[in-house]
């Protein structure tokens, strides 16, 4: 006889108690995840790590209504498409206050079913606390330390504490590969959403605020050495610039993912709107989304240089399971 037993995931806040029972589960599927046709040795999995935003802008406090998102594009394999990897729900934490993941130390998962609500730690990846100087970030000199300290300590930050995967197929590892040879420069945006309620009774109205569209331009040459997998630091936020964001990675990049964001109506609350390419320069462009017209407008009301006198940077991990460039074997390298 079989009988289903429904489980409710313990949360990561709950006490955690002696001679609770235990439970083996086997799952079993009745399709393989991968495809036959994909050969496991050619693929990958790119996980994407994010602690949070440090040195914010004069002014930015904590706020229910202020969420941030982050996005970088998937690895393109040549068709023109663009599948932005996002991470949504970033909050400002107040000066001191700790992160749940940061205090357990553990990573988060980015996205989050209702079925997994109360499991959103991994329990097998550690948050590591890597030497400033050993990483692989623009802001990991010497005399850096006293200002990263200050701002990851005593300032208000954006904090994720996250971690999101995505699978490469082969084609799509191999993709990886050749964009990076091409240009090793890999953008991670990030935008402010606001939210605010217009018009009174029946005819209110849900108005979202996309603003600061920022970007941090990664160097991920290391990952084309052999036998590298990761690379991770602290990366400068730039105010997003479409015609910059070409030149500096050799055409890899030439349109924001933000946009295709924009596109599937992720801003406006579960609805579609209409959308308009944006400026190619967002260095002085608010774009304001009505969920109920469902239309796109652009308002000159930002200071397009906040992120650069702030200093504001983002300190991320991104990490793939297999090398792009397998390390050949010291016997292989002795023979010749």
């Amino acid at each position: 006889m079989e009988q289903t037993l429904y489980l409710q995931p313990l949360s990561a806040t709950s006490p955690v108690t002696e001679n609770l029972p235990e439970v083996d589960v086997v799952v079993n599927l009745g399709k393989g995840v991968v495809f036959l046709s994909d050969d496991i040795s050619n693929s990958n999995i790119m996980s994407l790590r994010v602690k949070g935003v440090y040195s914010l802008p004069e002014g930015w406090s904590p706020s229910p209504l202020v969420s941030f998102t982050i996005a970088t594009p998937k690895p393109n394999p040549g068709d023109n498409s663009l599948v932005p990897l996002s991470m949504a729900n970033g909050e400002i934490k107040p000066a001191g206050e700790v992160d749940l993941a940061q205090s357990m130390r553990l990573w988060k998962w980015a996205e989050l079913s209702p079925a997994t609500a109360g499991l959103s730690s991994l329990t097998d990846h550690v948050i590591e606390s890597n030497a400033i100087e050993d990483e692989s970030g623009q802001i990991s000199s010497y005399d850096d330390i006293d200002f990263r300290r200050l701002a990851e300590s005593r300032r208000p930050r954006i904090v994720w504490n996250s971690e999101l995967r995505t699978y490469l197929t082969p084609t799509l590892n191999t993709a990886l590969l050749r964009q990076l040879s091409r240009s090793p420069i890999w953008p991670v945006e990030l935008v402010r959403i606001s939210s605010s309620s217009s018009g009174r009774g029946k005819s209110k109205e849900e108005e979202t605020t996309i603003s600061h569209h920022g970007v941090a331009y990664l160097d991920l040459s290391s990952l084309l050495y052999p036998g590298v997998t990761r690379v991770f630091g602290a990366y400068y936020v730039e105010s997003l610039n479409e015609i910059e964001l070409g030149e500096r990675t050799n055409e890899v990049h030439t349109k924001n993912v933000m946009e295709s964001l924009y596109k599937s109506g992720a801003f406006g609350s579960g609805k579609k709107f209409a959308a308009k390419r944006p400026s190619t320069s967002m260095r002085a462009s608010v774009v304001s989304i009505n969920s109920a017209a469902e239309t796109l407008t652009s308002e000159s009301k930002v200071d397009g240089h906040v992120y650069k006198d702030a200093r504001t940077y983002m300190l991320l991990e991104l990490e793939l399971s297999n090398p792009l460039v397998p390390k050949r074997p010291a016997s292989v390298i002795a023979e010749k």
